[in-house]
């Protein structure tokens, strides 16, 4: 799969937030835009290793379980395992607080939105640099 074919498959604002994370311009721009400048760098080696040393341990597990499941990864199935396992803790009602990494204080990187702006193509090629979609457009 092209970078430009999976990069279609995502909404506009997954493409805003790719695009802003690599510091590119957004404003005024439609998908087919996002998608030509994104797809040039989507895939860079130098840019996917730099993501992969900036992630925290809950966003590098995250990004295993998905590599185990061959990037077939809803985000609820992630968060059930991750949570059986202790990496993160069960998620109060809204309103109530937030999952958290144990010990850690931080918000866990599974809250509502779920890993997919995280980690994106993982089987694909790798994660792209800032990561994000498990799957696109979703």
């Amino acid at each position: 799969m092209t970078a430009a074919a999976l990069l279609r498959s995502y909404s506009k604002p997954s493409l805003e937030r790719m695009a802003r994370q690599r510091r590119l311009e957004t404003k005024g721009q439609n998908k087919e835009a996002l998608i030509s400048m994104l797809a040039p760098i989507l895939f860079d080696a130098d840019a996917i290793r730099r993501a992969l040393v900036a992630l925290s341990p809950v966003e590098r597990r995250v990004l295993d379980e998905v590599r185990l499941l061959d990037g077939d990864a809803p985000t609820g199935l992630i968060k059930r395992r991750l949570e059986r396992e202790g990496t993160i803790q069960r998620e109060l009602p809204r309103g109530s607080g937030s999952a958290v990494a144990p010990g850690s204080g931080v918000r866990s990187e599974l809250g509502r939105s779920g890993p997919r702006d995280q980690f994106a193509s993982v089987t694909r090629g790798g994660a792209p640099p800032g990561g994000h979609s498990l799957r696109g457009g979703r």
